[in-house]
């Protein structure tokens, strides 16, 4: 490698045990842009390091430094690591499974003064953190899976130096510090002025969070897996998105005005209640709702919201009800909603219902939803029926997919809106078996159609596709033989043919396929057919030999 006098860029390099693998064939290369040096477990001798030369390498601006998973600590590591001394002008650093006791002292000596992003990660034997508070050009920090540290003192800001610590830092991440336990910062003033974005993740010793209350600019806020953890979110005066997951101690009384964005999970206070909820929320601007694992949350809330835009609600089992009159701005909704009245949502654009396994029906109202242009629904096992009056209560719907909600057999009364566009139903036979009352030959707009039959033979049938059909899919009909050619001749815009997992399909039909197919996609066929078409001289290829592309599994035959 050190004879490519020439090479300007190298992504990575792996240090070997042998010469021609050594480090020391990095030294006459004039690299630039980034470069990951990895395997520095074979770096032996720390002078090798020094004839690397990175110092001198001006054009490079990002560096990556990776020792092996499995290594246990070593003094000698530090050495390597100070001797790998970046240039002055490296923006993006990284150094990770670095097992030396001590971080260099170029990491904090001004030898970084235009570092725009360092992480540190899996350096599991470093008991203490340097003065990266010093770095005056830092914007990005990751601190991550630092197991031996147990507490962060004053040093980190700068050891009591003149400077504002951390005064360009804009995103802190703190994640998998299994030994962190404290965060001593009372006598740190005026640090982290234009911090925007913190993580605080895998931290389950961590007790104290006051920092906080000294975060002017902090926007976003995102805590999760720290059980330990007692913090007053009064103290973050600006922020506007928050996520609390499995966070037991931590208080939830009030929250600022300034919030948009929350997320919470259970447990994250070990007092929570409906009442809680809604004081925390009710003087908020909040226009995104998220609410995960919580057993004991409970609805209707007493008050309505009128900023909400979205609510996100998973794996909420004692959820029955929902506050859909509560939300008269609401554009993407993703719950579980129950029995109920007239339900008006005259702002929801997204209805998605995903793995509610014991959600049973709509409100037997039905949800009046005038802009509703998406629907799904997924993994509903208990679900019976679908949303009444569908075809007049949603009447911009154009994409409508039901998958696994087996125990449903049919629409409501009035059949399918008329708008709709795209329609998937698999994983749902009682409903695919009625499919000759859905009417699609009367729908005017219906472009592409995915069905899957377990049962049926023959697909599909005559006078049951409307001819605006573009896109056909037929997907897991394990018992198809024959494709029906009655009922594919009258699809004259029909542009492609998807043929999904269909193993007892031979042939297709003797009069051919429609002429106006230009794509012919068979998955997982049957390996009959697949070699029969092959043949270009047998009859099964000259009822498809019109088609430009045929595609079987990987095999493309133009």
């Amino acid at each position: 490698m050190g004879e490519l006098r020439n090479l300007q860029f190298l992504s990575s390099f792996f240090v070997g045990e042998c010469e021609e693998t050594d480090i020391k064939q990095l030294g006459d290369l004039d690299l630039g842009g980034a470069l990951s040096i990895l395997d520095l477990q074979n770096a032996t001798d720390s002078k090798d390091c020094l004839v690397a030369n990175l110092k001198n390498k001006r054009h490079l601006e990002e560096l990556a430094f990776g020792w092996s998973m499995k290594n246990e600590e070593s003094h000698k590591e530090s050495d390597v690591l100070e001797n790998l001394q970046p240039p002055q002008n490296l923006k993006k650093l990284s150094v990770s499974n670095f097992k030396g006791p001590n971080f260099s002292n170029w990491l904090t000596d001004n030898t970084l003064s235009f570092i725009v992003s360092l992480e540190l990660m899996d350096c599991k034997y470093c008991s203490s953190l340097p003065s990266l508070g010093l770095l005056s050009t830092l914007k990005s920090l990751s601190i991550i899976g630092l197991d031996s540290v147990m507490a962060i003192v004053p040093e980190f800001y700068g050891n009591n130096s003149c400077m504002t610590p951390f005064v360009s830092l804009e995103i802190l991440r703190f994640e998998e510090m299994k030994g962190w336990e404290e965060w001593n910062c009372e006598d740190v003033h005026g640090s982290f002025p234009c911090l925007q974005e913190f993580y605080l993740k895998g931290c389950p010793k961590l007790r104290g969070l006051h920092i906080l209350a000294r975060l002017p600019s902090l926007t976003s806020l995102i805590i999760s897996n720290c059980k330990q953890l007692v913090a007053s979110l009064l103290r973050a005066p600006s922020v506007h998105e928050l996520m609390l997951l499995n966070c037991g101690k931590v208080q939830l009384e009030c929250l600022p005005s300034t919030l948009k964005v929350l997320r919470i999970g259970e447990p994250f206070t070990e007092c929570f209640s409906v009442e809680m909820f809604e004081n925390t929320v009710a003087h908020t601007c909040l226009e995104n709702l998220v609410i995960a694992d919580c057993s004991s949350l409970e609805f209707p809330l007493p008050h309505g919201h009128n900023f909400l835009q979205r609510i996100s609600i998973y794996n909420c089992d004692s959820l029955r009800t929902s506050p859909l009159d509560l939300f008269p701005t609401l554009k993407v909704l993703e719950l579980s909603v129950g029995e109920g009245q007239d339900h008006h949502l005259t702002s929801l654009l997204s209805l998605e219902l995903i793995e509610c396994h014991k959600f049973e029906s709509f409100p037997k109202g039905g949800i009046s939803a005038p802009k509703l242009d998406y629907f799904h629904v997924e993994g509903l096992q208990s679900l019976k029926s679908l949303p009444k009056r569908m075809h007049i209560l949603f009447p911009a719907l154009k994409f409508l997919h039901i998958y696994d909600c087996p125990q449903v057999e049919s629409f409501s009364e009035g059949g399918l809106p008329r708008n709709v566009k795209l329609l998937i139903v698999t994983e749902s036979q009682k409903l695919v078996v009625s499919r000759r009352e859905w009417a699609l030959h009367n729908h005017t707009c219906l472009q592409y159609l995915r069905i899957q039959d377990e049962e049926a033979e023959c697909l599909p049938e005559p006078d049951l596709l409307p001819p605006t059909l573009t896109e056909l899919a037929m997907e897991k009909c394990f018992n198809l033989k024959t494709l029906d050619h009655n009922g594919l001749r009258h699809l004259s815009a029909l542009r492609e043919l998807h043929l999904l997992v269909c193993p007892k399909l031979k042939c297709y039909p003797k009069e051919g396929l429609p002429t106006s197919i230009q794509t012919l996609f068979v998955l997982m066929i049957c390996p009959k057919l697949k070699k029969r078409c092959q043949k270009k001289k047998g009859r099964e290829w000259s009822k498809i030999a019109h088609i430009p592309l045929i595609t079987f599994d990987d095999s493309v035959l133009t």
